[in-house]
């Protein structure tokens, strides 16, 4: 399931692509490192001289694959988004199982694959992974339209499966050269017959599929699955027989058949209801919305009861796991939803669990198949996978394209007329859309290990067949993420199943017109505050496009709103838009210098003003506090206090995304703190200002260092520019630091000027405290002061320039800020929320391009030369 955080996305791709290049280069070192170690020296050897396997060494491949995954996704969303992440990720699990397999090697990596992930059990790479994914996708479902569309799933999931699975066998017994039995050949038709729920899962998400499409194929995924599992069971039990070892296989015939498969899917069923009743039990149960640690819970309930579900109905019931955890899913969702305490925590948590899952789940499937290709088996030659084997694989691959286009064919008179309905486009991309993945290559597992086992008791063929089965079943898994994964996107923007409809594209350019007011509004907000009284319009106006084409009117009418004072318009045309607006903040009422400081404040507590009955009673609290203090622990309580909504204030920067902490700016802050309240609880006075400074940022020390090795600029550019940053363009790195600096002081001025505000509104109001807070508020007005003598230090036109700058992407993330509330609301989908925050990004990057430009220039500049240097910025 895809899931969207706006803000978190934006500074995202922003950070994520100035440091791309120290990720890659700290994942190549880690990749050397690993590859590169050898075992332990002590380890105990066996008797035929060989060292044994550290059980610790189990855990290695997966965190090296997950590293691995980060590197892919950081690539891939950046520079190639139409190509599938889990198709990337089978792909390198392939190349690691050739690698690992070919090249021997003693280091813990290569022990970790073979001795532990290579020769995997079957059952327990299903037990281990497909529940968490299951349940993840299932639970994401739209349950009206997944009712609505029930009838048609099962279409596609029963009737579909079984006749997809005898024309699948038809070709592996009469075109394949392999001497394949009639059962074998079923069991490799019900494997192939079914498409990977996970891999589906991830390709809708990925395309932007409608609802509807969406419901059908994700429908058709869940429950073909199970249907499929259930008839690997049966011909595979038939096909073990004829190894004619004792206790292997299961005869069944046809009326035992039926009842069989009625037993694993009702049966599946019935288990998931009674663990979905169970689950939504605790669920509401736990109801205690205002304890985290019940929210918590909620989450650990939902995948401990998804795992045990699966595992009783799989190996304690013999019923159909897939079945029983898409019956607790649905139902979870269905009916459960209204117990979670904090949904946004179930869903960021599945989020990470389905990445986890999906990442080291797809590459094993890669790389025990690459391990079965690499033709590197001396001891069984006639087990390679040959040239003749590719070409029957590229010509099973088109005959199953074929068979699945003609299956859906042949149903689309029932089912365009049953549940949602549906129309030849989404038909042809259903057809197409059938991914293969991972849960067929784990089943082609299980039965290639079940017949290694047994292979000193029966025919060798038998070994070579089930071993070539493998051979077939990752290639079409192969082929079908590479080429159908890669080509859906395209496919669907061409039958036009993703076009915006006229009244959708209308609301999007009414979205765009209400960010266009919040960014106005937003300037004029950030004008009334004193920091940012030395802001250059024309640069703001270059970074923010919708402010370029703004009114004096519309300026105007921000105030108004922002202020809810009457302006009277100016009539003077020779001002400037800055200087029109800067009149007109000075026009407001009541609005001295020192005022507008706080006046986003005032904007964000008019409500709490005007409505005095809802707001917290100050004066009661007071009142208890009356009597139980003394005047100096007053000052200790309240000088802690103030610290302690400074610190607030500075997450609050940070969230919002004013305060991008990328060289240690909130650090440095949050450790000022720190200091200043062991000096509090000590009887001193507010001093976090004086240690602002004492961590310096690590960045504009390795910039220096490396400037004064790197003579060359091209050569700091190419290669020591892609690890630090380009925040630390080829400048002088002092320049680096004032910029720094005072987006430190920015942020120092905001929070104090905030918690002076807050202190005074909630603890002004009782007389015996009044002294104690204008006394803290007086030193934290100080340390205030201090910031701004020290801007005011630097040259005029890098403060404006910097100022400028900071004011922009305030504006920019405001936007961002708006997405996600769209998002979070319904109002925009995902796919259009990404093209929007492309366009914010890209202005956002444009900013960070031209931070340095003008900067370093010393000389004394008249008004006129400071707007030139910024407008050339």
């Amino acid at each position: 399931m895809a899931r969207i955080n706006a803000s978190g996305r934006f500074r995202g791709l922003t950070l994520d692509k100035r440091w791309t290049g120290s990720i890659l280069v700290f994942q190549i070192l880690l990749l050397l490192v690993v590859t590169t170690t050898p075992c332990r020296a002590d380890a105990e050897a066996d008797g035929s001289g060989n060292e044994e396997a550290e059980p610790a060494e189990a855990v290695l491949y997966p965190f090296f694959i997950l590293c691995l995954g980060i590197v892919a996704h950081c690539f891939l969303s950046r520079y190639a988004p139409w190509l599938p992440y889990t198709a990337v990720l089978f792909i390198l699990g392939t190349l690691i199982g050739v690698g690992a397999t070919r090249f021997e090697n003693d280091n813990v990596l290569h022990k970790s694959i073979v001795d532990f992930w290579l020769p995997i059990d079957s059952e327990l790479l299903l037990v281990a992974f497909l529940p968490g994914l299951v349940f993840s996708d299932a639970s994401g479902q739209n349950t009206h339209l997944f009712r609505k569309a029930f009838w048609q799933c099962i279409v596609f999931a029963f009737p579909m499966v079984l006749a997809g699975t005898t024309l699948t066998a038809l070709i592996a017994y009469y075109i394949f050269p392999y001497d394949w039995s009639f059962n074998l050949s079923m069991t490799f038709g019900s494997i192939l017959a079914a498409t990977d729920p996970v891999a589906v899962a991830a390709l809708l998400d990925q395309v932007g599929a409608p609802p509807r499409l969406k419901v059908h194929i994700a429908g058709e995924s869940l429950l073909n699955d199970g249907s499929a599992i259930v008839f690997f069971n049966i011909f595979s039990g038939l096909f073990l027989l004829e190894l004619d070892v004792d206790g292997l296989g299961e005869d069944i015939d046809g009326p035992g058949g039926i009842k069989f498969f009625f037993r694993l899917s009702l049966g599946g069923m019935c288990i998931g209801a009674f663990f979905g009743l169970g689950l939504i039990s605790i669920l509401a149960l736990l109801d205690r919305r205002l304890e985290a640690e019940e929210n918590v819970t909620q989450v650990g309930a939902t995948i401990t009861i998804a795992y045990l579900c699966y595992f009783v109905a799989d190996v304690v019931w013999g019923t159909s796991g897939v079945i029983a955890v898409v019956t607790l899913g649905v139902l979870t969702k269905a009916f459960g939803e209204v117990y979670l305490n904090d949904p946004k925590l179930m869903d960021d948590f599945w989020s990470i669990v389905e990445w986890l899952l999906n990442t080291v789940l797809f590459s094993v499937g890669g790389l025990v198949w690459g391990s079965i290709i690499s033709n590197e088996d001396k001891e069984f030659p006639e087990r390679e996978f040959s040239g003749k084997d590719w070409g029957y694989l590229i010509l099973l691959y088109i005959l199953l394209t074929v068979i699945r286009f003609g299956l859906f064919a042949s149903v689309f008179p029932i089912t365009k007329r049953i549940g949602l309905g549906s129309n030849w486009k989404e038909l042809i991309f259903q057809s197409y859309g059938g991914l293969r993945g991972a849960v067929g290559i784990s089943l082609a597992i299980f039965l290639d290990n079940l017949v290694k086992a047994n292979a000193d008791a029966t025919d060798e063929k038998f070994v070579l067949q089930t071993n070539k089965l493998f051979g077939f079943i990752g290639g079409i898994a192969f082929l079908s993420l590479v080429i159908n994964g890669v080509t859906a996107g395209p496919l669907l923007n061409y039958l036009g199943l993703a076009d915006l409809t006229d009244t959708r594209k209308r609301m999007l350019k009414a979205y765009k017109h209400r960010y266009r007011q919040i960014a106005i509004d937003a300037f004029v907000l950030l004008l009334g505050e004193r920091r940012f009284k030395r802001v250059s319009y024309a640069t703001v106006t270059h970074h923010v496009p919708e402010l370029r084409d703004a009114t004096k009117e519309e300026i105007v009418e921000a105030a108004q709103r922002i202020h809810g004072k009457q302006i009277k318009e100016s009539t003077n045309d020779e001002q400037t838009a800055h200087e029109f607006v800067q009149s007109c903040l000075s026009k407001i009422d009541d609005s001295s210098e020192d005022d507008k400081g706080v006046s986003l404040m005032r904007s964000s507590t008019k409500a709490h003003d005007d409505h005095p009955e809802s707001a917290p009673s100050a004066m009661k609290m007071m009142h208890i506090m009356k009597g139980s203090t003394k005047s100096n622990d007053s000052l200790v309580d309240f000088r802690r206090l103030f610290l302690e909504l400074v610190r607030h204030e500075y997450q609050k920067l940070v969230a919002c995304g004013e305060l991008v902490d990328r060289e240690f700016i909130l650090v440095s802050l949050t450790e000022s703190l720190e200091w200043a309240i062991e000096g509090v609880e000590r009887g001193g006075s507010l001093n976090d200002w004086d240690f602002v400074f004492v961590i310096e940022f690590p960045s504009v020390e390795i910039s220096r260092f490396l400037q004064g090795k790197v003579k060359n600029q091209v050569l700091y550019k190419c290669m020591i520019e892609p690890c630090v940053g380009p925040s630390l363009d080829f400048v002088d790195a002092d320049t680096v630091k004032a910029r720094l600096n005072i987006e430190k002081c920015l942020a120092f001025i905001k929070a104090h000027v905030v918690a002076q505000q807050m202190m005074t509104k909630e603890f002004a109001v009782d007389a015996e405290f009044e002294e104690t807070v204008s006394t803290v508020v007086a030193e934290s007005e100080s340390e205030v002061e201090e910031a701004m003598k020290f801007v005011q230090n630097y040259p005029l036109n890098e403060v404006e320039l910097i100022i400028s700058h900071k004011v922009s992407k305030i504006i920019i993330n405001q936007g961002v800020l708006y997405v996600e509330e769209l998002v979070k609301n319904g109002l925009l989908k995902e796919q259009e929320a990404g093209e929007f925050l492309e366009e914010l990004d890209e202005n956002w990057r444009h900013v960070d391009h031209c931070t340095h430009k003008g900067l370093g220039k010393k000389h004394d500049t008249t008004e006129e030369e400071e707007e030139d240097i910024v407008v050339e910025a």
